[in-house]
């Protein structure tokens, strides 16, 4: 899966193969997503 920051840099992330590509502005951004996905 693949992360896409709008400063261009990717960064390889693991998410369900549904979530191919996620666009976030900040790493802020990223790990909320991935806290998010965390099981609780």
């Amino acid at each position: 899966a693949v992360v896409r920051r709008h400063s261009s840099e990717v960064v390889l992330v693991e998410v369900p193969e549904e979530e191919v590509l996620i666009d976030v502005d900040t790493l802020e951004d990223l790990r909320s997503y991935l806290q998010r996905r965390q099981p609780s």
